[in-house]
């Protein structure tokens, strides 16, 4: 093989790899300030990768076995490094995420966000920020142990929080009964979520019964019924309780659709019936009015002439 012909078979691949990433440079970057630098840096890297090639072809009258493993090493750059990083990029401009997690740089960075969301049982972002480890290393063992790490956080918490609904129950606390069990909502799935609602609803009506029976009537009994009626309104029991609590807070002094204080006659405390949407006025249809035909009125009725 002549020496003229080894600077061809390296620029050739360099060139092909730059022509590949500048479209990917545009869709990452758009047709801004961005996409320009970042072609303007491919030509310059290609303009450099030629020159060097070709004063070798001129200068050196031996191939040495170096050349070859930094033009190799060259275009093994493109092919693994620049243009995977201007696709991933790309795809992240198409499908933004919606977390509010910081993008990691490494893997120990990261693994971090993990802990930290599972210690402060942000669950929403553990998981977006296990899932990403698993989309930027798919190949990592990591990957799979950071989901299991985040079940396991999920499990505990679960244990917890029904030893908290517990012992709410026993002090007869439900407003924090009904606030366990919303966070035990982002735990389980549906059908574990339901064995626990069915008992729990029924006691929190027999809860609002006894206050009923017991003659208290004010804001908070209405306001345990409004939750009741918001975390539990797939059940019939959480059904009925929606269609009773315009009569409760009506009952509690509270305006029935919005429950802040009014003690009025109308539907609705004024903020609420000011903004009720009228109903549309009257108009009427253009053209000569219709005629009525009425039917002639019979004389009176004389009985003797």
């Amino acid at each position: 093989m002549s020496l003229g012909s080894q600077p061809g078979q390296y620029i050739a691949p360099a060139l092909a790899a730059i022509g590949v990433s500048w479209p990917i440079a545009h869709a990452a970057f758009g047709h801004g300030w961005a996409s320009t630098i970042v072609g303007a840096a491919l030509l310059i890297l290609a303009g450099w990768t030629a020159g060097r090639l070709s004063l070798a072809s001129t200068t050196w009258l031996q191939p040495r076995k170096h050349d070859h493993q930094d033009a190799g090493r060259l275009v093994e750059l493109f092919e693994t490094r620049l243009i995977p990083a201007l696709e991933r990029i790309a795809d992240a401009r198409e499908h933004p995420s919606t977390s509010t997690l910081p993008v990691a740089a490494s893997r120990a960075e990261v693994a971090v966000e993990v802990r930290k969301a599972i210690e402060a049982r942000r669950w929403s972002d553990a998981d977006e920020a296990a899932g990403s480890f698993g989309r930027q290393f798919p190949d990592d063992p990591d990957a799979a142990r950071l989901v299991e790490r985040v079940a396991e956080g999920k499990a505990a918490a679960a244990i917890d929080l029904r030893g908290k609904l517990g012992s709410a129950q026993g002090v007869n606390d439900a407003d924090g009964a009904i606030g366990f069990r919303n966070e035990l909502a982002a735990l389980l799935a549906p059908d574990d979520l339901a064995g626990i609602d069915g008992p729990l609803v029924r006691w929190l009506m027999g809860s609002i019964q006894r206050r009923l029976r017991s003659g208290t009537m004010g804001p908070d009994v209405a306001g345990l019924a409004g939750k009741i009626a918001d975390a539990f309104g797939s059940t019939p029991e959480g059904a009925s309780m929606r269609a009773a609590l315009p009569t409760l807070r009506r009952s509690a002094g509270l305006c029935p659709r919005c429950a802040e204080p009014y003690r009025g006659v109308d539907d609705a405390c004024p903020k609420c019936l000011a903004a009720t949407v009228p109903p549309p006025a009257f108009v009427p249809a253009e053209g000569p009015e219709p005629e009525i035909e009425l039917e002639p009125v019979p004389p009176p009725f004389h009985e003797f002439d």
